[in-house]
């Protein structure tokens, strides 16, 4: 894990600038006393009450509560009760132990999001073989009998790049999911910020489809929008510490952005008065704040224009077409070279198909003739060089030169990333 404390005396900064969260939130700030004894404290719950895998956190809230004996408070030694304040402590506890490694990651489902929307498939090409359909019996139904062929299994491809759209809320999945399914993405919906699972569960398609991933973020314009890209990342850097993973992981926030609400002229509604938030943000954006909805409302078909733009980037729009062309010459020249090794074999098949009505009766006699023959035009087509299928190579992927975040960083330079994005300006300013 990454040591905050020596990065911080190595920049000659504090230990707080080197944070892109808040210090209770951040998962590289886990070497807070208070953190760790919550952590361990629902550790301690979870080995007692023997939670089964797949066990969703709010049952722990109910079987906490529900105990004769009241479960206490790691904080303050009250009695942890049915309240907003006890239900997060015990949200972060949970969270922290999965980050230490307490209680395992998975161990937890989440159903305050939608499942995730998958449509990244990658079949790889099998190759080409040799079928020898074979003579049966029961096969003999006055239908001649399948001469051996070269067959083909083309695969199907998934894209260079594992594309996934993330979006803090689904009432723009009419919009999404076309795109996602037209372009073999991902769709991951969430309400609000997305959580610990859903980080994890991304790592697990990351590493399944063993290639590079991005990921494009699109959120209200107001300060959790602005504030979820910066989580998300932080929770995906830190997962990536404790994993081996060879390929980039990169995430981008897409919309809204400031310069989208005024391009396209955007209405600005108050900010609810509990956001905590909200004075940082006005002051550096103006007031009000503007949901997605209304780009779509008012805009029609500019959000989806936005991300298939984006999606294209990374993902040849035209490779699906031009290999399935490529699939399809394939197997008009392996046909070709199927009908050329059965003609050097015509008379024999020929006078099989002449006797072959008769043989039905006579079967005994034609199938070890047959069988013969059969076996040499396998054998022929073994010996015969079959040309390798060459896949076309798709346009390379063309990133944007700085993500707001990518594993491929240094741990101060991805600090920056995140402080320019927040308008903290870079670490040279503290």
């Amino acid at each position: 894990m990454t040591d905050i404390a020596i990065l911080a005396r190595a920049a000659g900064v504090s230990q707080s600038d080197l944070l892109a969260l808040a210090p209770q939130n951040d998962p590289f700030a886990l070497h807070q006393k208070s953190r760790r004894r919550n952590a361990e404290w629902f550790a301690d719950l979870f080995d007692r009450f023997a939670f089964e895998h797949g066990v969703h956190i709010r049952r722990v809230h109910y079987r906490v509560i529900s105990q004769e004996s009241p479960i206490l408070r790691p904080d303050n030694g009250k009695a942890y009760l049915n309240t907003t304040s006890d239900w997060a402590l015990l949200v972060n506890a949970s969270r922290d132990a999965r980050y230490l490694g307490l209680v395992p990651s998975g161990s937890f489902i989440d159903r305050r999001n939608p499942a995730p929307i998958t449509y990244f498939a990658h079949d790889p090409c099998g190759g080409t073989s040799i079928r020898d359909h074979g003579l049966y019996l029961a096969e003999l139904d006055g239908e001649f009998p399948t001469l051996p062929e070269i067959t083909f299994d083309a695969g199907k491809p998934g894209a260079e790049v594992l594309v996934e759209i993330w979006c803090e809320k689904s009432t723009m999945n009419d919009v999404l999911e076309p795109l996602a399914r037209r372009y073999g993405c991902n769709l991951i919906t969430g309400l609000g910020e997305m959580s610990e699972t859903s980080v994890r569960l991304l790592i697990d398609r990351a590493r399944a489809a063993d290639r590079a991933t991005h990921v494009i973020y699109l959120a209200d314009f107001d300060p959790g929008g602005r504030s979820m890209p910066v989580a998300v990342s932080r929770k995906v850097e830190f997962a990536l510490t404790q994993i081996d993973h060879p390929h980039a992981i990169t995430l981008d926030p897409l919309a809204l952005t400031e310069a989208q609400c005024r391009d396209y002229r955007l209405p600005r509604t108050p900010i609810k008065t509990t956001e905590r938030r909200a004075a940082k943000f006005e002051e550096r954006f103006g007031a009000g704040a503007t949901e997605l909805d209304a780009l779509e409302a008012l805009h029609p078909g500019a959000l989806g224009k936005m991300v298939a733009a984006e999606i294209e980037r990374f993902i040849d729009p035209e490779y699906r077409r031009t290999h399935d062309l490529a699939v399809s010459e394939h197997c008009a020249r392996l046909s070709r070279i199927t009908a050329a090794v059965q003609d050097c074999h015509f008379d024999e098949i020929e006078g099989l198909r002449g006797e072959y009505s008769e043989l039905v009766e006579m079967f005994g006699n034609w199938h070890r003739r047959a069988e013969t023959v059969f076996g040499r035009i396998a054998d022929d087509l073994a010996d015969t060089e079959i040309p390798a299928f060459e896949p076309p190579v798709p346009r390379s992927p063309a990133p944007r030169p700085e993500p707001l975040f990518s594993s491929t960083r240094s741990y101060l330079d991805q600090i920056a990333a995140y402080r320019e994005w927040q308008g903290k300006g870079g670490l040279g300013n503290v």
